[in-house]
């Protein structure tokens, strides 16, 4: 008997996260003996009314979080847990954690979370492989920060500040002038690098308004990164290992952020041996999303990685490829078979609505 057609019970942690939405409705539809526990420590996420049951739990670094868990599992009796957020890969993959729940949990290792959830981290591993990375400096205070600006810019036009965590172009400051961009990004204006210049030099609280990524004294150390003039695309694989199952390749043509707003499913060989290094390198598993632009010379070079499901997931469902549960099937011993994809279907993200009346169980 096939996985799929058991009665299995699944508990999706952060159901907060947008990609839930993103396969939801395809995993009932081929596996509609399995039961869905979501939670989360809002009573507003979304993702709990699209699950038959629900809960919330306290936050993660609550030391009350990990027995709640744990009452959880057993009272649904559930089968394997899969963590949405980027917060949740480094705490569900480190030691002891599934043997604290009982249960499989669809995670990569300690290590190559450690990695790929961390942009500093992830570059120096990929060292030794430079035909993969942007030029880029590893920086440890605002006045190196400003130094390597001033030093790719004079190279490439344009340059990027990015922390070493966090998603959505969270602390993310461009400076220079990049000029055309294939891939737009609102939120993503550039600096002129006098500005910063400036608000270094000034150091007060009314440039720490002005640019408030170079002030952020917690956020140490991070990288500035050249920029890369060409397309950008978003990579989801299905690995197992570091060995890369299924690969979609996604062309990104407009974003927010760093979320993808538009984009298009594309046979780009060699992007898809791009991600398959670096998932390989790494050593990741399950679904990971891993992000490039070409530089002026056409060449695919590695922008960030997101050990988990993205939000823009359902493209690639969409496109005959549902990776989570396929991922699912992988935690419970099983490797489903997965089509190639559907190129060149194009996804429009948009805002959704979920609705539950008052006193929904």
């Amino acid at each position: 008997m096939s996985v799929l057609d058991r009665a299995l019970t699944v508990l999706f942690v952060s159901v907060g996260n947008e990609a839930l939405h993103g396969f939801v409705d395809d995993l009932r539809a081929r596996a509609p003996r399995w039961r869905l526990v979501g939670v989360d420590v809002r009573d507003d996420a979304a993702g709990l009314y699209r699950c038959d049951a629900r809960a919330l739990v306290p936050r993660r670094r609550d030391p009350a979080y990990w027995s709640a868990l744990q009452a959880l599992v057993e009272r649904e009796r559930v089968d394997v847990v899969y963590p949405l957020a980027t917060e949740d890969q480094d705490l569900f993959a480190a030691p002891g954690a599934a043997e604290r729940l009982g249960v499989p949990v669809v995670v990569s290792s300690a290590a190559a979370v450690a990695v790929a959830n961390h942009k500093v981290a992830l570059f120096r591993r990929l060292a030794d492989r430079p035909h993969l990375l942007p030029a880029w400096r590893e920086v440890a205070g605002s006045a190196a920060a400003v130094a390597a600006l001033r030093q790719l810019l004079s190279q490439h036009g344009a340059a990027l500040l990015k922390s070493d965590v966090g998603t959505g172009g969270a602390g993310l400051l461009l400076v220079g002038e990049p000029g055309a961009d294939p891939a737009p990004a609102t939120g993503r204006a550039p600096v002129p690098l006098a500005v910063v210049e400036a608000a270094l030099a000034e150091g007060g609280p009314l440039a720490r308004r002005a640019v408030p990524a170079l002030f952020d004294d917690a956020a140490w150390p991070r990288q500035v990164v050249a920029w890369l003039p060409g397309e950008e695309y978003s990579v989801d694989v299905l690995a197992d290992g570091g060995a890369t199952r299924v690969a979609v390749v996604r062309l990104r043509t407009r974003a927010s952020g760093g979320l993808a707003l538009t984009s298009r499913v594309v046979d780009a060989p060699d992007v898809e041996a791009a991600a398959r290094e670096v998932v390989a390198a790494v050593g990741l598993s399950y679904v990971a999303n891993v992000q490039f632009r070409r530089d002026a010379g056409g060449t695919p070079r590695l922008l960030e990685i997101n050990p988990r499901i993205p939000g823009t997931i359902g493209l690639s469902v969409a496109a005959g490829c549902n990776l989570p549960l396929a991922a699912i099937a992988q935690a419970l011993g099983e490797a489903l078979p997965v089509p190639a994809p559907r190129v060149g279907l194009t996804g429009c993200r948009y805002q959704g609505l979920v609705l539950h009346a008052e006193g929904h169980p």
